[in-house]
């Protein structure tokens, strides 16, 4: 009786495993998202790597770089390139940004591209406070049937100084001799204070010096 409960044990285990083998093996399937990213290139500009944002459509090519920043005023000069692939007499340059940012546009509101004309426009950015902000540019198309357009967003960082992060070599030759020219003016100004005081002594000692009898 042992052996036949035995065997038989042997042989529901050996069915069960044989079935687990054959029985297909099921995975759920995840979904697949695709997210679609602004363009990023990188380009030498005078021995300097800068950021260049592209955005392309069917109507225009968008690019917008950082030239410079001014060390003084903290000011950052913009210049944003348009390629336009359609015919475009009358065309809107829209900016948008953050309260804490001030844009001062040094192009016309509106403007005319012509197919396959690469236009060139600049502007002032004045970032208030420390951060990251996002800019956006806009050209938009108004034709008869429908507007076309396209948009690019730049994205960047001040610290606490209002310097852009990381800060380019033309920031900081451009601070470096703003600081070398400071040294030397304060310098002359305090070798003309030492020399004029001298001066005024020597005039000091003749004028109580009494004359000779």
């Amino acid at each position: 009786m042992k052996k036949i409960s035995l065997s038989t044990i042997l042989i529901l285990l050996s069915t069960s495993f044989l079935y687990s083998q054959d029985k297909p093996i099921t995975h759920k399937e995840q979904p697949i998202t695709t997210e679609i990213e602004e363009e990023y290139r990188i380009e030498s500009v005078e021995d300097n790597d800068i950021p260049i944002v592209t955005s392309k459509n069917q109507y225009f090519d968008i690019e917008i770089l950082k030239v410079k920043q001014n060390p003084l005023n903290k000011e950052i000069l913009l210049k944003v390139y348009i390629t336009s692939k359609i015919h475009s007499p009358h065309t809107q340059l829209i900016w948008d940004a953050p309260s804490s940012v001030e844009i001062t546009p040094k192009h016309s509101k509106y403007t005319s591209l012509s197919t396959n004309q690469t236009s060139q426009f600049e502007a002032i950015i004045k970032p208030k406070k420390q951060g990251t902000f996002v800019l956006s540019f806009t050209a938009l198309a108004w034709q008869h049937d429908i507007n076309k357009s396209n948009s690019v967003n730049y994205k960047f960082t001040v610290n606490k100084s209002l310097v852009v992060q990381p800060p380019d070599s033309r920031y900081i030759f451009s601070l470096t001799l703003i600081s070398l020219v400071v040294i030397l003016l304060v310098s002359g100004v305090i070798y003309g204070v030492v020399k004029g005081v001298r001066f005024l002594i020597l005039k000091l000692k003749k004028w109580i010096t009494p004359p000779s009898l």
